[in-house]
């Protein structure tokens, strides 16, 4: 398996940058409802206008985001506040010739193609202000798509595919029905060897000097210009002269404990954004990381005096190629190198992207193994498995359905005073459980 991007909306940037090709109409990215880490793409564009975020496939050699990918799996964390109210509207477009992913008034996924016409629909009613983890494949050579959601197929479809892209697109791309909706999107990663298993996105940026320090000029020459969200342009820079050519700069980056990761670590994007620093003309230099000390180029390119981002994605460690671990992901630095060009040369920030499983703890579809609302003194014997998982005493938001760890309507609890018993999750050996006024919230 080989990822080709990684997207958490976490940099903040809605231009164009190493995250997304720009963000178009009704949609920004915000920090109050998201999947994972701290930030989401939210697209709320109201009756015919639209809303929607461009997001490039892959990277080529120099690290620019134009790379086309054949067979492609997708996979976004996706939930709504509204949804339209008659008809459906697109949530995303995928590979050329604009398979378009649609969801309907019912909560239901549909698939369409760019004439417009309905190929199929899916059985999957999505509740609303609920995430789901939805994965899209898009089969070149034998004309196919499959939709899942939450793991499960939801949609298989054939649609002539018309050749492959270099981006894709969440949100709503077009008016399709003039009705007005409010999506979420997060943590959107493109794999071309198989469907991503629902993950987070989390970001590291720079703390502190690397192995080398070679740009010296600039507003200053520590980590402190290059670690910006969202990157600040010419605010802050480190900067290469004409004679610090051959010469590199890299930065050691926060933790993984830092960020949060507890959990497998599936992909890591390393990149920077960087320009010429001469008023006019172009310069060369390559995004360079290092692993273990054992150092990685891309290859060079020309910059103008426009910021771009360079950025490469590593599904398996650059030093060795093992698999990824919290070790080798702190011993991480990301910076670049100096072309021997005799030309000035800047970068405004360095950052590296992991994509990592969804922790235990985070929330996944409906009733993801939470109790509602406890109030009041309750002691019993809670049993795993069997009738009679206890008694309480005073206990509100009590209900109905056996209560598991994760899935649809698994323990959803509506309103009970007095004592309950139930049916509680997988068998084993019993727990005493004690209950002292304390009130937990779903």
């Amino acid at each position: 398996m080989a990822y080709r991007n990684l997207v958490g909306f976490e940099l903040n940037d809605a231009s164009l940058s190493a995250e997304l090709g720009g963000v178009n109409g009704t949609a920004s990215i915000q920090t109050t409802v998201k999947h994972g880490g701290a930030r989401a793409l939210r697209c709320n564009p109201t009756t015919t206008a639209t809303g929607y975020a461009d997001i490039p496939l892959s990277f080529d050699a120099q690290g620019r985001g134009i790379a086309t990918v054949t067979d492609c799996y997708y996979g976004f964390a996706f939930r709504y506040a509204t949804k339209p109210a008659s008809g459906s509207e697109e949530i995303g477009r995928f590979h050329t010739g604009g398979k378009q992913l649609r969801i309907n008034s019912s909560g239901v996924l549909e698939l369409w193609d760019n004439t417009p016409t309905l190929h199929a629909t899916g059985s999957a009613v999505l509740a609303v202000d609920t995430w789901y983890w939805i994965t899209v494949r898009i089969h070149e050579a034998g004309d196919t798509q499959t939709i899942r959601v939450n793991g499960v197929t939801d949609i298989s479809g054939t649609l002539l595919n018309t050749g492959p892209s270099s981006s894709f697109q969440l949100g709503k791309v077009a008016n399709r029905n003039s009705q007005t909706v409010d999506f979420f999107f997060d943590d959107a990663v493109v794999d071309d060897a198989g469907y991503p298993p629902e993950g987070i996105v989390l970001l590291s940026v720079p703390i502190g000097a690397g192995e080398a320090a070679g740009w010296t000029n600039g507003t200053g020459s520590t980590f402190a210009e290059v670690d910006d969200v969202p990157n600040d342009g010419d605010t802050t820079y480190i900067q290469a002269s004409a004679t610090q050519d051959n010469l590199n700069s890299t930065f050691d980056m926060q933790t993984s404990s830092t960020i949060g990761i507890s959990t497998t670590i599936r992909a890591v994007k390393s990149t920077i954004f960087a320009r010429s620093g001469s008023i006019s003309g172009t310069s060369a230099a390559r995004l360079r990381t290092l692993s273990g000390g054992v150092a990685r180029e891309l290859t060079a390119f020309e910059w103008g005096v426009s910021y771009v981002a360079l950025a490469a994605v590593d599904s398996t460690d650059p030093n060795g190629g093992g698999a990824w671990t919290t070790t080798k992901f702190d011993a991480l630095e990301v910076g670049a190198a100096a072309d021997a060009i005799a030309q000035v040369q800047r970068f405004t920030a360095a950052y590296l992207l992991a994509f990592c499983d969804v922790p235990v703890s985070a929330p996944s579809g409906t009733g993801a193994g939470t109790f509602g609302a406890l109030t009041g003194a309750a002691t019993g014997v809670m049993q795993p498995s069997g009738v009679g998982a206890g008694t309480f005493a005073s206990l509100t938001g009590a209900a109905t359905g056996a209560q598991s760890q994760n899935g649809t309507g698994a323990g959803s609890f509506a309103s009970l005073v007095g004592s309950a018993t139930g049916t509680q999750g997988a068998a084993g050996p019993s727990i005493p459980v004690v209950f002292h006024h304390r009130q937990r919230n779903q």
